[in-house]
């Protein structure tokens, strides 16, 4: 999170499972070395989706091909589809 701006994608998975008690470092990479594998088939709502090689970009799935995410600081977050194409990998923070 950006104070006064808004969220970065991986301020914002921090941000929510952070609500949840769970908490996550603030960058992506991070992120998805810190969370368990889960094998895209097995994605659950909740569970983290990690893009491009290097991991730069991360989502939170939502279900039923939908995620949920901040592109950039003072962009507004968006809920939208993907294509599981795309994501390198899905991780379930613990």
């Amino acid at each position: 999170m950006i104070p006064g701006v808004g969220f970065d994608c991986s301020g914002l998975t921090a941000w929510a499972w952070g609500r949840a008690g769970v908490r996550l470092p603030h960058y992506s990479r991070y992120q998805q070395q810190v969370t368990d594998p889960v094998d895209p088939a097995d994605a659950q709502p909740g569970d983290l989706l990690f893009f491009y090689n290097p991991i730069s970009h991360v989502g939170m799935y939502l279900g039923n091909g939908l995620m949920i995410d901040a592109s950039a600081p003072g962009k507004p977050i968006g809920v939208h589809g993907f294509k599981w194409k795309s994501v390198v990998a899905v991780g379930r923070p613990r």
